[in-house]
């Protein structure tokens, strides 16, 4: 059988009809204190070391999981015009956390409320921050607006875990651009040149 160009296109529609889905992620931060485990998961888009697009996030302090729903926020006040330690709410976009497996790359603040870093209930975050430390990256937990004393710059990377846990489920739009894939390779396939009667 040889291979034609209309194959060929539908073969690359078939490559292109199953972009990554999301996966799962566990992850686990130790303390500087004793006995203070962070645990929690989420959904997100692995490139290399780091994990973007997160939802469906769950964080737990000790067994004790955050209340409500919780959001990813990504830091930008580190290098921001209101200057590298700010907590002003213009500091913080929605969406914009970077959970990496490489805690000192990690951007992220996870919250059941608005930012205003203080003021939050629950809320869980590591983000580069200007503390004059070994790694210029802060951590902190808050539960119920009750934290141990653990942020600016105590980060320890080796208590932090990633774990990507499975692939994700295809979007119904990929499945129907997959199985679209799948039909054209199969119509160009059964295509066969008219037979020609010499006369």
């Amino acid at each position: 059988m040889t291979i034609k160009p209309n194959m060929i296109i539908a073969a690359l529609a078939l490559g292109l009809a199953a972009p990554a889905a999301a996966a799962n992620f566990t992850f686990q931060y130790t303390l500087l204190e004793p006995g203070n485990v962070v645990t929690g998961s989420f959904s997100g888009d692995r490139a290399g070391n780091s994990v973007t697009n997160i939802s469906n996030i769950a964080i737990a302090l000790n067994g004790t999981s955050f209340s409500g729903t919780v959001n990813a926020y990504g830091y930008t006040g580190y290098n921001g015009p209101s200057g590298p330690n700010s907590t002003q709410v213009d500091n913080f976009v929605l969406g914009g956390a970077i959970v990496s497996f490489n805690a000192l790359e990690s951007n992220f603040l996870f919250m059941n409320t608005l930012p205003g870093i203080e003021t939050d209930d629950d809320v869980f975050y590591i983000f580069p921050w200007s503390n004059g430390g070994a790694n210029q990256v802060a951590t902190q937990i808050r539960l119920n607006g009750v934290s141990p004393n653990q942020y600016n710059g105590n980060l320890i990377p080796q208590n932090w875990s990633l774990t990507e846990v499975t692939a994700g489920v295809p979007e119904p739009a990929t499945w129907l651009m997959l199985l679209t894939g799948f039909g054209l390779v199969g119509a160009v396939s059964r295509r066969r040149k008219p037979v020609v009667v010499a006369a």
